[in-house]
Protein backbone atom coordinates (compact mmCIF):
# COMPACT_ATOMS: atom_id res chain seq x y z
CA UNK A 1 0.00 0.00 0.00
CA UNK A 2 2.55 2.31 1.14
CA UNK A 3 3.68 2.23 -3.24
CA UNK A 4 -0.04 2.82 -4.32
CA UNK A 5 0.48 5.91 -2.23
CA UNK A 6 4.09 6.84 -3.17
CA UNK A 7 2.30 6.48 -7.15
CA UNK A 8 -0.67 8.44 -6.41
CA UNK A 9 1.31 10.90 -4.95
CA UNK A 10 3.81 11.48 -8.45
CA UNK A 11 0.81 11.72 -10.25
CA UNK A 12 -0.83 14.04 -8.19
CA UNK A 13 2.43 16.05 -8.06
CA UNK A 14 2.74 15.93 -11.69
CA UNK A 15 -0.67 16.98 -12.42
CA UNK A 16 -0.12 19.98 -10.33
CA UNK A 17 3.37 20.54 -11.80
CA UNK A 18 1.26 20.15 -15.42
CA UNK A 19 -1.61 22.71 -14.29
CA UNK A 20 0.89 24.93 -13.21
CA UNK A 21 3.59 24.86 -16.10
CA UNK A 22 0.10 25.16 -18.24
CA UNK A 23 -1.37 28.42 -16.35
CA UNK A 24 2.30 29.70 -16.98
CA UNK A 25 2.42 29.31 -20.35
CA UNK A 26 -1.03 30.99 -20.73
CA UNK A 27 0.26 33.88 -18.88
CA UNK A 28 3.75 34.11 -21.07
CA UNK A 29 1.13 34.17 -24.27
CA UNK A 30 -0.71 36.44 -22.87
CA UNK A 31 1.94 39.27 -21.96
CA UNK A 32 3.37 38.52 -25.20
CA UNK A 33 -0.12 39.17 -27.23
CA UNK A 34 0.25 42.40 -25.31
CA UNK A 35 3.50 43.89 -27.42
CA UNK A 36 3.34 47.29 -29.31
CA UNK A 37 5.41 48.78 -31.39
CA UNK A 38 7.14 52.40 -30.64
CA UNK A 39 9.55 54.62 -32.90
CA UNK A 40 11.50 58.21 -32.07
CA UNK A 41 12.84 60.10 -34.80
CA UNK A 42 15.00 63.49 -34.30
CA UNK A 43 15.06 65.44 -37.60
CA UNK A 44 17.10 68.13 -37.76
CA UNK A 45 16.29 71.22 -40.62
CA UNK A 46 19.59 73.72 -40.74
CA UNK A 47 18.21 77.96 -41.11
CA UNK A 48 20.28 80.49 -42.31
CA UNK A 49 19.49 84.13 -40.29
CA UNK A 50 20.22 87.05 -42.16
CA UNK A 51 22.77 89.53 -41.02
CA UNK A 52 22.68 93.58 -40.06
CA UNK A 53 25.50 95.30 -42.00
CA UNK A 54 25.72 99.26 -43.31
CA UNK A 55 28.12 101.68 -44.76
CA UNK A 56 28.14 105.00 -44.01
CA UNK A 57 29.90 107.72 -46.38
CA UNK A 58 30.31 111.07 -47.10
CA UNK A 59 31.09 113.58 -49.86
CA UNK A 60 31.28 117.32 -50.27
CA UNK A 61 33.33 119.47 -47.55
CA UNK A 62 34.08 122.75 -47.51
CA UNK A 63 36.93 125.00 -46.26
CA UNK A 64 36.90 128.90 -44.55
CA UNK A 65 33.77 128.20 -43.04
CA UNK A 66 31.85 130.64 -41.09
CA UNK A 67 28.71 130.38 -38.36
CA UNK A 68 25.71 130.08 -39.87
CA UNK A 69 26.91 128.39 -43.39
CA UNK A 70 25.57 125.49 -45.19
CA UNK A 71 28.11 123.05 -46.22
CA UNK A 72 27.57 120.65 -48.95
CA UNK A 73 28.27 117.74 -47.08
CA UNK A 74 26.34 114.47 -48.00
CA UNK A 75 26.08 111.88 -46.01
CA UNK A 76 24.91 108.29 -47.62
CA UNK A 77 23.67 105.02 -45.62
CA UNK A 78 23.94 101.58 -47.65
CA UNK A 79 22.19 98.54 -46.21
CA UNK A 80 25.62 96.72 -47.62
CA UNK A 81 28.67 95.53 -47.01
CA UNK A 82 30.43 98.46 -48.93
CA UNK A 83 29.76 101.63 -50.37
CA UNK A 84 28.82 100.82 -53.62
CA UNK A 85 25.89 98.39 -52.41
CA UNK A 86 27.52 95.36 -54.29
CA UNK A 87 27.93 93.14 -51.35
CA UNK A 88 24.78 92.25 -49.53
CA UNK A 89 24.17 88.42 -49.87
CA UNK A 90 22.65 87.25 -46.39
CA UNK A 91 21.61 90.84 -45.31
CA UNK A 92 17.91 91.73 -43.84
CA UNK A 93 15.90 95.18 -44.13
CA UNK A 94 16.55 97.57 -42.07
CA UNK A 95 15.26 100.38 -40.24
CA UNK A 96 17.52 103.36 -39.10
CA UNK A 97 17.86 106.61 -37.00
CA UNK A 98 20.53 108.74 -36.69
CA UNK A 99 21.86 111.93 -34.66
CA UNK A 100 24.45 114.28 -35.18
CA UNK A 101 26.64 114.87 -32.00
CA UNK A 102 28.88 118.03 -31.89
CA UNK A 103 27.45 120.22 -29.19
CA UNK A 104 24.68 121.29 -31.74
CA UNK A 105 27.14 122.61 -33.93
CA UNK A 106 25.74 120.66 -37.40
CA UNK A 107 22.21 120.67 -38.24
CA UNK A 108 21.28 118.20 -41.29
CA UNK A 109 19.56 119.73 -44.16
CA UNK A 110 17.71 117.30 -46.23
CA UNK A 111 16.50 117.73 -50.11
CA UNK A 112 13.44 115.89 -48.94
CA UNK A 113 12.42 116.02 -45.35
CA UNK A 114 9.28 114.61 -45.57
CA UNK A 115 11.74 111.15 -45.49
CA UNK A 116 12.64 111.81 -42.11
CA UNK A 117 11.14 112.30 -38.53
CA UNK A 118 12.72 114.56 -36.16
CA UNK A 119 12.36 113.79 -32.52
CA UNK A 120 14.88 116.06 -30.17
CA UNK A 121 17.98 115.26 -32.40
CA UNK A 122 17.45 112.06 -33.53
CA UNK A 123 16.35 111.44 -36.69
CA UNK A 124 13.96 108.73 -38.03
CA UNK A 125 13.67 107.59 -41.22
CA UNK A 126 10.10 107.07 -42.47
CA UNK A 127 10.77 103.64 -44.69
CA UNK A 128 12.48 100.13 -44.66
CA UNK A 129 16.05 100.10 -46.02
CA UNK A 130 16.47 96.93 -48.44
CA UNK A 131 19.29 95.57 -49.09
CA UNK A 132 21.60 97.22 -51.57
CA UNK A 133 19.35 100.54 -50.79
CA UNK A 134 20.79 104.04 -50.19
CA UNK A 135 19.82 106.68 -48.48
CA UNK A 136 21.13 109.78 -47.65
CA UNK A 137 21.12 110.97 -44.38
CA UNK A 138 21.56 114.24 -45.04
CA UNK A 139 22.37 116.39 -47.71
CA UNK A 140 23.86 119.19 -46.23
CA UNK A 141 24.81 120.73 -43.22
CA UNK A 142 24.54 124.14 -41.18
CA UNK A 143 26.85 124.83 -39.47
CA UNK A 144 25.20 126.47 -36.28
CA UNK A 145 25.41 130.83 -35.82
CA UNK A 146 26.10 130.14 -32.10
CA UNK A 147 29.84 128.46 -33.03
CA UNK A 148 32.22 130.87 -30.80
CA UNK A 149 35.46 131.84 -31.78
CA UNK A 150 37.68 129.04 -30.29
CA UNK A 151 36.24 127.12 -33.75
CA UNK A 152 38.29 129.95 -35.64
CA UNK A 153 41.08 128.48 -37.55
CA UNK A 154 39.96 124.61 -36.74
CA UNK A 155 39.19 121.59 -38.16
CA UNK A 156 35.84 120.43 -36.72
CA UNK A 157 35.00 116.73 -37.27
CA UNK A 158 31.19 116.19 -37.82
CA UNK A 159 30.12 113.59 -35.55
CA UNK A 160 27.29 111.33 -36.20
CA UNK A 161 25.54 108.55 -34.32
CA UNK A 162 23.61 105.73 -36.60
CA UNK A 163 21.49 103.29 -35.57
CA UNK A 164 19.91 100.19 -37.76
CA UNK A 165 17.87 97.17 -36.51
CA UNK A 166 15.70 94.69 -38.51
CA UNK A 167 12.90 95.45 -39.84
CA UNK A 168 11.43 92.53 -39.72
CA UNK A 169 9.60 91.06 -36.47
CA UNK A 170 8.79 94.50 -34.84
CA UNK A 171 11.62 94.82 -32.97
CA UNK A 172 11.91 98.87 -33.28
CA UNK A 173 8.64 98.50 -30.70
CA UNK A 174 10.67 96.55 -28.18
CA UNK A 175 14.37 98.33 -29.04
CA UNK A 176 13.29 101.58 -29.86
CA UNK A 177 10.79 102.39 -27.53
CA UNK A 178 11.43 106.14 -27.31
CA UNK A 179 10.50 106.45 -30.44
CA UNK A 180 8.10 109.00 -31.63
CA UNK A 181 4.27 108.12 -32.09
CA UNK A 182 3.93 109.75 -35.78
CA UNK A 183 6.99 107.45 -36.77
CA UNK A 184 5.92 104.54 -35.13
CA UNK A 185 2.31 104.80 -37.01
CA UNK A 186 4.32 105.63 -40.25
CA UNK A 187 6.34 101.91 -39.87
CA UNK A 188 3.36 99.74 -38.79
CA UNK A 189 1.45 100.94 -41.91
CA UNK A 190 4.77 99.90 -43.62
CA UNK A 191 6.57 96.96 -42.09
Amino acid sequence: MKDIYKTKRTNKDIFIVSMLMTVLIIILLAITTLAFFSENKDIRGQITLGELDFCVYNTGGALNVVPGNDINKQISLVNARNTSGTDRGGLCSILVKFQIDNNNLFSPIFNNDQNWTKLGNVYYYNNVLNPGQVVNLCDRVKFSENAGNEYQNQSIDILLQVNAIQAANEAYKELWKDAPNSWLEIIENIV
